[in-house]
C-alpha cells in the first residue's frame, strides 16, 4: 500500500471503500505511516472522517477491532467520534469494542484517549454541549469507573482529575437528562476526599498504570508488537 496508488480522493463513499480496505491490509509501520497520509488527502478534499461504511461502521471503530491502536489515537486526532454506534451489530461503539479486549498497556491507553475524548475535553473547557446529543449515562459511568480506577502518587494529577469530575457533577445536577441519575449519588460520595477517590473502585496495578501514562511518546514504538499479535 501507497499512498501515490490513489491519485485522486474525493469526499463520498469510495474514499471511504478504499481507505477501509487500506486499513485492512496494515502490517507494517511504513503501512501506517501511508494509511495516515492517505487519510490526510481525503480529509483536505473534504472526507467525512465519521462516514460509516455500508455494515454502518466508521474508520475508527475498524481501527479499534484491528488493534490498530496508533490509527486509532490519529483518527480521533483528526476528529474521529468515539461515540458513533454501529447500527448493525449491537449498537457498538469504539469504546465497547476496546474494553473487551485484553487489558494491554496499548488497549488501556486506547480506552483512556477514547473517553478523554469524548467527555475530557468538556469537562476541561466547562462545555457540556455535546453531552444532550452524543454522550449517554453509560458512557459517564465508563468515565468516572475509568477515573476512579487510576491511583498515582502524584497529588497534582489527583486534584486535576478531582476537578474535572466537579466539573462534570456540577453540569449533571442542572441537566433533567441526569436528575435522577446514580451517577450523581456515586460522584458525591466520590468527591469528598483524594484519599476517598483513590480507595473508591478496584484499582489496576501500579506498574500497569505507569506504564500506561508513559506510552503516549512510545506508541509508535509499540504498534510492531500489537501487530504481531494480530497478524
Amino acid at each position: 500500500m501507497h499512498p501515490t496508488h490513489i491519485k485522486v480522493l474525493t469526499p463520498n463513499s469510495k474514499d471511504l471503500d478504499i481507505l477501509c480496505v487500506a486499513l485492512s491490509i496494515v502490517k507494517t509501520l511504513d503501512q501506517i505511516n501511508d494509511f495516515k497520509i492517505l487519510v490526510k488527502q481525503a480529509l483536505n478534499q473534504g472526507f467525512d472522517i465519521n462516514m460509516k461504511d455500508g455494515d454502518h461502521c466508521t474508520l475508527l471503530y475498524y481501527s479499534c477491532t484491528l488493534k490498530l491502536y496508533e490509527i486509532a489515537q490519529f483518527l480521533l486526532e483528526n476528529g474521529a467520534a468515539p461515540n458513533i454506534r454501529n447500527t448493525v451489530y449491537d449498537q457498538i461503539t469504539p469504546l465497547s469494542v476496546v474494553r473487551t479486549q485484553p487489558k494491554t498497556e496499548q488497549s488501556i491507553y486506547l480506552t483512556k484517549l477514547l473517553l478523554q475524548d469524548s467527555l475530557l475535553k468538556l469537562c476541561q473547557n466547562n462545555d457540556f454541549k455535546i453531552i444532550d446529543n452524543s454522550i449517554t449515562v453509560k458512557d459517564i459511568e465508563e468515565f468516572i469507573d475509568w477515573r476512579m480506577s487510576i491511583s498515582s502518587k502524584n497529588n497534582e494529577f489527583i486534584s486535576y482529575h478531582l476537578k474535572e469530575l466537579h466539573n462534570l457533577q456540577n453540569h449533571l445536577v442542572r441537566n433533567t437528562k441526569f436528575s435522577n441519575s446514580e451517577i450523581i449519588q456515586k460522584l458525591d460520595s466520590i468527591l469528598i476526599t483524594a484519599e476517598d477517590y483513590n480507595k473508591s473502585f478496584e484499582q489496576l496495578p501500579e506498574q500497569l498504570i505507569d506504564k500506561t501514562e508513559a506510552i503516549e511518546p512510545e506508541l509508535t514504538g509499540k504498534v510492531a508488537e500489537v501487530i504481531s499479535e494480530t497478524a
